[in-house]
């Protein structure tokens, strides 16, 4: 169930969305215009529909233990829809494998860029399995140190759908990542 618990939380997490999905796997092609260092990442928006957990799961679970983890998902799900920041540090190799931050990349996914540039970061994704999943991810670099973006999710298995939109505004705080290690 923690796994389960974990998505919710992949799902609401800029950072992990931003910069865990966006590029993870794809080939060294041009990437966007950012400086590396210490980014700030603010989103928004909202997430709907029934976490994708397998209906056996949930039938062998005792009823309490049921009813919190319903009553978690909701509540993972309601914060979701509130604004987040996530810093993040960015390296000058993170940027050059095209934002790059996946260290455990999932064999199932199949990724597609869609576009790339100095400017624009689109890329298609699609995992195949039990918690079958597609993403469409845009980001776009406004300048060096100020870059936006829109996320759309959507997760299924056999029972459930879950769909997430958010919107994102990054900003460069400096070089200095500070205490903030890089990821990937």
């Amino acid at each position: 169930m923690r796994n389960h618990f974990r998505i919710c939380g992949v799902l609401g997490t800029a950072t992990a969305a931003v910069l865990g999905i966006a590029g993870s796997g794809l080939a060294q092609t041009a990437t966007l215009d950012l400086k590396p260092g210490l980014w700030e990442i603010t989103s928004t928006g909202m997430i709907t529909g029934a976490p994708p957990i397998p209906p056996e799961v949930l039938a062998n679970m005792p009823p309490e233990k049921r009813a919190q983890a319903e009553a978690e998902m909701q509540a993972a799900m309601a914060r979701a829809s509130q604004p987040q920041v996530a810093r993040s540090c960015v390296t000058e190799d993170q940027l050059r494998r095209g934002l790059n931050f996946d260290d455990r990349p999932n064999p199932s996914c199949q990724r597609t860029m869609v576009s790339t540039s100095s400017s624009l970061l689109v890329v298609h994704e699609e995992c195949a399995g039990n918690r079958h999943m597609v993403g469409d991810f845009r980001f776009a670099a406004i300048n060096r140190e100020t870059m936006k973006g829109d996320i759309n999710v959507v997760m299924d298995n056999a029972a459930n759908t879950t769909t997430m939109k958010r919107s994102l505004q990054g900003k460069w705080l400096g070089s200095d990542c500070g205490d903030v290690k890089p990821k990937g």
